[in-house]
């Protein structure tokens, strides 16, 4: 689950993620594209600020642990295993 606010963090409501992976980082460019990122290499991707999430890759034998997207279109991950 992944909480979002739209007040400055007065209100909390939960978002689900259909996964099993553990979510690990996500990052925000702007205030509706973000991509979350976990444990078997599960990357999922949101365009209305959150509220759904599109499963976009998986790669079982590489968790990740951090995601930074500079843009929209420019971002980087790192994972385990090199």
């Amino acid at each position: 689950m992944v909480l979002r606010t739209t007040d400055g963090g007065s209100y909390w409501s939960g978002e689900s993620i259909d996964t099993a992976a553990s979510l690990t980082d996500l990052s925000f460019p702007d205030s509706l594209n973000g991509t979350a990122i976990g444990k078997r290499g599960v990357i999922y991707k949101t365009t209305d600020g959150g509220q759904t999430w599109k499963f976009r890759y998986g790669a079982p034998a590489v968790d990740l642990y951090s995601v930074c997207f500079t843009s929209v279109d420019n971002g980087t991950i790192v994972g385990g295993n090199g």
